[in-house]
């Protein structure tokens, strides 16, 4: 499955909230979107910490080497100043593509995962709820929950390491309760899955 293919961001109508305006490849007949969402993109950033490392390191190598050893081995040195900046080039244009595509698809069926693999292909994960176990919201580090982000991992009832993880989500918490409601629905009162509001991403009291 091409990455072009996957996601189908069509609006439905106008006077919807931006985040349920989408559709996605293998949707079925009469499945509701109720909330899609991309990881917040200070996480790409962030993700550029250790390849930023990395490069300075092979950088300092070279002009450690050029420093003491000079001319002897400076094509040596400037290798590894290209190499540098090249690593971290593809580094960045790596996380900023991984961004970009990045979607996740919450619906009155099942969750349903996007994301891009090395070299450009795509990679779908999905799970129903009807075999959802939990819902729980991890907190990020505390800069970051001023910004109200978190890692949401849902639990299947069945199967080890098989929990959808999902990294730099706004309104984590909320969601996470969200998601629960939907959970316990599904098992217990299945008829109010047909009346369940889109998840709205904004604070308690405005969403509605």
């Amino acid at each position: 499955m091409g990455a072009n293919s996957a996601l189908d961001t069509t609006a439905k109508t106008a006077s919807e909230p931006q985040d349920v305006l989408a559709e996605f490849h293998g949707q079925q007949e009469g499945e509701r979107v109720l909330f899609s969402f991309a990881p917040h993109p200070i996480g790409a950033w962030l993700k550029l910490i250790k390849p930023t490392i990395y490069a300075i390191g092979l950088a300092g190598a070279g002009y450690f080497l050029s420093k003491f050893f000079g001319l002897r081995i400076l094509s040596v040195s400037n290798s590894l100043y290209v190499g540098a900046i090249i690593y971290w080039t593809i580094s960045l244009w790596w996380r900023l593509k991984s961004q970009s595509f990045a979607r996740t698809f919450i619906t009155d069926r099942r969750i349903v995962r996007f994301e891009i693999t090395f070299p450009g292909m795509t990679r779908k994960r999905a799970l129903f709820w009807t075999n959802g176990f939990k819902c729980k919201a991890i907190p990020a580090i505390m800069p970051l929950r001023f910004f109200k982000l978190g890692t949401l991992k849902i639990t299947p009832s069945l199967g080890a390491d098989e929990d959808i993880c999902c990294d730099y989500v706004s309104y984590c918490d909320d969601l996470a309760n969200y998601i629960d409601k939907i959970l316990f629905s599904v098992k217990h009162s299945p008829q109010e899955m047909q009346t369940l509001r889109p998840f709205v991403k904004k604070p308690k009291g405005q969403r509605y």
